[in-house]
């Protein structure tokens, strides 16, 4: 008698991506266009490890990713990024993502994005928790860029937690915008500072908090125990 299909664990359920398609964006210049499966015989949405000469277009997969999964999307980046030496029109240059659900792939063009408002809801729950971290961002953290000591809390709010969800439905990026903006410009102006200020400082708290096992996890899986 066959055994029943074992019920899938939360993390099985998990959106991964299953295949990278770019046409004349960066190194990938069109009209062909370059497709990268990540799915294998027996699994889908598999981990993905780039190595190559420079110019073999790894920066170029990275950037059309950091693009793609961002927040605040740029309309202008794409026309940016097109390839600079394509003579293929505009509108044929594209990035998609094939996701594990098999529905359609979400399509990031010059002239539409899919994270706009509106628009494709996995790319933008996907960008609510991509960090597309380069090393400088990385080196940053250890290296002040001139600075006697670098900046931790500035390197968090542009780059590690800027984007960190929070119950109401923003971000704490957008929670620290907006008590900046009650900062009053002239003394003794009534202003909620002192409250956004402690809600801002508790959000920060939590989500250090809530981070902290998982970064200790890490720390432990590539260095063992010296962390």
């Amino acid at each position: 008698m066959a055994k029943p299909a074992p019920e899938l664990s939360a993390r099985d359920k998990r959106l991964r991506i299953n295949s990278l398609a770019l046409r004349d964006f960066r190194a990938f210049p069109g009209p062909d266009e370059i497709v990268i499966n990540l799915v294998t015989q027996h699994k889908q949405g598999c981990n993905l490890l780039l190595y190559g000469e420079n110019g073999a277009g790894k920066s170029s997969l990275f950037e059309a990713m950091r693009g793609l999964f961002t927040r605040r999307p740029d309309p202008k980046f794409f026309k940016n990024e097109k390839n600079a030496f394509s003579a293929e029109p505009d509108a044929d240059a594209k990035v998609s993502v094939g996701f594990t659900d098999e529905n359609d792939p979400a399509v990031w063009t010059i002239a539409d994005h899919p994270g706009e408002v509106g628009g494709d809801p996995r790319v933008v729950r996907t960008a609510q928790r991509a960090a597309m971290l380069d090393y400088r961002a990385l080196l940053d953290t250890n290296y002040g860029q001139g600075r006697k000591r670098p900046n931790l809390f500035d390197i968090a709010m542009d780059l590690l937690l800027v984007d960190w969800p929070l119950a109401g439905g923003e971000t704490l990026g957008e929670l620290w915008e907006k008590t900046q903006r009650e900062i009053p410009h002239v003394r003794y102006a009534p202003s909620n500072v002192t409250e956004n200020c402690a809600s801002f400082n508790a959000e920060f708290a939590a989500a250090v908090d809530a981070l902290k096992p998982i970064a200790q996890e890490l720390l432990k899986d590539m260095m063992g125990e010296v962390i």
